[in-house]
């Protein structure tokens, strides 16, 4: 069977108009709807923003794609520091979290939740604890009562030496009132713990990620009983082109776990998508949406039976109504 990439069903047109996030077991709710998170990295938005750049462009573009949620960065020099070389600090702005919150309700008047990391490269730019306690607690304060608003502790808590990690003692320091994720681990590797609200997974440079993006941050939600987002995945277009995969990846998101990012070199850096960009991200936001998410609380099985020619997976959810839906992942 071939893949259909470019004519799927859209069961929604547009991203869910604003109201507040919830949990629904294993998945995402918005004003009491299912919704599936459709993400693309920014890491580079908020300093973009902070900066006095215009960012409205790049929020037209993401939004008629058809993403509903960025991921952005608020401390970090590794990758926004190739777009400003200091990267991003909240000693460098005045109004640092007064502007976070700007940039918040900016966001989510083109229809966006964002999804705020609050620590990459801490152990550089933030090693001080009293700093990291700081920084947290004035997130926390900055984009209070706003809907539109997940938080994740850390990035990759795990890379290298531990270098984005915060103190331990962050992680008592859950949030209230707004839904967080403790953090994101390196890819394959199980998300940090104690878990708050949802959990995180990552599939950056793995075999055969376009069924690893749904399927194992699935095994993640049923483990914790908590919603799961696969929230950086193999990156377009330098480690991946293939439009399928991207199509397939975000298909499997939405029917197994309750989400998935597109991660792009145009999204690392926040700049308007070059033309395979754009198109893998069109693939995407397709196959996220052509899943009915009503199925998402459906009884799993695996279809090891259809894994002949260029299928390597073939995964379903049903109902006990009988309605089904069922997602082809492609070699």
């Amino acid at each position: 069977m071939s893949p259909q990439p470019y004519r799927p069903r859209l069961y929604y047109d547009t991203p869910a108009p604003g109201g507040p996030i919830g949990v629904n077991g294993k998945v995402f709710t918005r004003n009491g709807q299912p919704f599936t998170v459709i993400e693309s990295s920014e890491f580079s938005l908020p300093k973009r923003y902070l900066c006095g750049e215009d960012i409205v462009p790049i929020l037209v573009e993401r939004a008629a794609l058809g993403f509903n949620t960025l991921r952005c960065w608020w401390l970090n020099k590794s990758v926004v520091g190739a777009v400003y070389p200091d990267g991003i600090h909240p000693a460098q702005h005045e109004h640092f979290y007064k502007d976070m919150r700007a940039f918040t309700q900016l966001c989510a008047s083109y229809g966006f939740i964002c999804e705020h990391t609050a620590f990459t490269s801490t152990r550089d730019l933030m090693p001080k604890v009293d700093d990291q306690k700081w920084h947290w607690q004035q997130m926390q304060i900055a984009l209070a009562g706003l809907p539109n608003v997940l938080l994740e502790l850390v990035n990759e808590y795990d890379w290298g030496t531990g270098e984005n990690a915060p103190d331990r003692s962050l992680w008592s320091m859950r949030p209230s009132g707004i839904l967080a994720s403790s953090g994101s681990s390196t890819a394959d590797a199980a998300p940090p713990e104690p878990v708050w609200d949802y959990v995180l997974y990552h599939t950056n440079g793995l075999a055969e990620f376009q069924r690893k993006v749904g399927h194992n941050a699935m095994e993640y939600a049923d483990h914790f009983k908590v919603p799961a987002v696969s929230n950086e995945n193999t990156r377009y277009p330098d480690n991946d082109s293939n439009p399928v995969h991207a199509f397939d990846a975000a298909a499997g998101g939405a029917l197994l776990c309750a989400g998935s990012c597109y991660h792009s070199q145009g999204g690392k850096y926040s700049r308007l998508f070059d033309a395979a960009e754009a198109s893998c991200a069109k693939a995407w936001v397709d196959g996220a949406r052509s899943v009915p998410l009503a199925v998402q609380h459906g009884a799993y099985q695996r279809h090891d039976e259809m894994n002949t020619g260029t299928v390597i997976r073939a995964y379903s959810r049903t109902l006990s109504d009988g309605r089904s839906h069922l997602v082809l992942i492609h070699a």
